[in-house]
């Protein structure tokens, strides 16, 4: 059966998308490796993706410098791509890609992920050619 055609839209990772990026991770995560790990492997790649934050409060707090989140670098990293993939509104795939080091000429995907229900749809290939 041929699934019909989708427009998927690649946008640079804002600070509001964080939690949705979150949420599709830990899908991916839960879904697409349960042949490939076990429950527990799972289970602790899951924690180290799960976080959730008020983008307003954050917001304000990284723009008066009071303070800075770890977990938030991405969103701003200047050294390389944060992207998410959309259809119809959705957050449906991620990918981030940086150097390993300031003193690299080149970037490397550091991490990509596609909703469960979205895999071979084009979503992963769509951020890689970006």
């Amino acid at each position: 059966m041929t699934r019909p055609k989708v427009e998927i839209l690649i946008s640079s990772l804002t600070l509001e998308d964080v939690n949705d990026v979150a949420r599709l991770k830990r899908s991916s995560i839960s879904q697409l490796n349960s042949l490939d790990y076990s429950k527990k492997q799972i289970q602790v790649l899951i924690n180290s993706h799960s976080f959730s934050f008020n983008a307003d409060e954050i917001s304000s707090l990284i723009s008066s410098e009071t303070i800075q989140f770890p977990a938030l670098l991405h969103v701003q990293n200047d050294s390389g791509a944060n992207i998410v993939a959309r259809i119809e509104n959705e957050i449906v795939g991620y990918a981030s890609l940086g150097s390993l080091s300031p003193f690299e000429n080149f970037q490397t995907l550091q991490e990509l992920f596609v909703h469960p229900q979205y895999i071979r749809r084009g979503v992963g290939t769509k951020l890689l050619q970006v």
